[in-house]
């Protein structure tokens, strides 16, 4: 019921604006109460209260979704943010080449294979050939017991790996 005060007819409190009134609560058994699912379905809880809960559980329910997705959407991210780096520059595959070969010389490495649009940019003392097969920034050694590949998507998946690594021991 809306007060009036001396000189102000028709005034109405902020507190009867803001919250609705609700009947005082009546004495419970504090078990009742104490599963929240129970407090926010009882009938003696403020539908603010309610409110509140719902919000809060919805929230959680936010954070649980995004703690899963946040490996699949940082790949994702990334993997959209170096192609459009790869647009502007393409990688530099003769270092890349020459870091692989440094790292796999005890497989007596015999020849190496990029992409068709990598291969002007490659000059090795092995023979390097296009593979249409690979995509640019990616390469393949052929060594004597097969073929090892280092893929764009490969290198950039350990690195995102370790970054992940690193951010859940944090």
């Amino acid at each position: 019921m809306p007060e009036r005060r001396e000189g102000i007819p028709g005034f109405i409190p902020l507190a009867a604006l803001v919250r609705p009134p609700v009947p005082p609560p009546t004495a419970a058994p504090a078990a009742e109460f104490a599963p929240c699912e129970a407090a926010a379905t009882h009938p003696n809880v403020e539908p603010v209260t309610q409110d509140v809960i719902e919000t809060a559980a919805l929230r959680l329910r936010a954070l649980e979704w995004f703690e899963r997705a946040r490996e699949r959407l940082l790949r994702r991210f990334a993997h959209d943010v170096l192609a459009r780096e790869l647009l502007l520059a393409p990688a530099d595959i003769q270092k890349i080449a020459q870091e692989a070969l440094r790292t796999f010389e005890a497989s007596d490495p015999r020849a190496v294979a990029v992409a068709s649009a990598d291969l002007a940019r490659v000059n090795l003392e092995l023979p390097v050939g296009a593979d249409p097969t690979l995509e640019p920034g990616d390469l393949a050694i052929d060594v004597e017991g097969g073929r090892l590949l280092s893929s764009l998507r490969l290198r950039m998946d350990r690195v995102i790996g370790e970054v992940l690594a690193e951010a859940t021991t944090a």
